[in-house]
């Protein structure tokens, strides 16, 4: 399989109405790869940095580190935990959001890591945009809150924020 799958079958999901009218523009594998390999995210730098992309939709980047973070740490039983502690996305579309999950999962099975019960992606579902409403609404607060406020295990940020370029 190849991460633009998660691409076209987004595509087929949706109307080209809605495609154009929510701006959804979705960034080449190559493109993607070139922006990594240009900021430095590189084998080394992928085993010991975090990345974000805010604006994730089906993952180009996130799969695309998360491969090189497969590479660089091999069949090792820290790999599992690498892509999950070091990879995060938000995405207000949750077809997205579950279509990148779905291809880090694959990603991570195809080179032979188990997946458990516990394996959780930090992929979310939330506006990028919005403020955290939770002074508001505490039953929002989340993970998706705790990265856009920089709080608990995201208070010293990331290392790399990535995203599709404008078209």
């Amino acid at each position: 399989w190849h991460p633009e799958f998660f691409q076209r079958l987004y595509a087929a999901l949706n109307v080209p109405e809605d495609i154009r009218e929510f701006g959804k523009v979705y960034t080449p594998v190559e493109i993607a790869s070139y922006i990594l390999t240009e900021l430095g995210y590189g084998s080394r730098r992928a085993l010991s940095s975090c990345l974000l992309d805010p604006a994730a939709g089906c993952g180009i980047f996130v799969l695309e580190a998360g491969r090189r973070i497969i590479q660089a740490a091999g069949r090792g039983s820290e790999t599992r935990d690498l892509v999950t502690a070091n990879l995060a996305g938000l995405d207000n579309d949750l077809t997205a959001v579950c279509l990148t999950k779905i291809g880090l999962g694959l990603l991570l099975s195809r080179e032979g890591h188990k997946l458990t019960a516990e394996t959780n992606f930090q992929i979310h579902f939330t506006d990028t945009l919005d403020s955290p409403r939770e002074e508001l609404f505490p039953a929002e607060r989340g993970v998706g809150s705790d990265i856009k406020l920089q709080r608990g295990r995201y208070e010293e940020g990331f290392d790399f924020v990535v995203g599709n370029p404008p078209y």
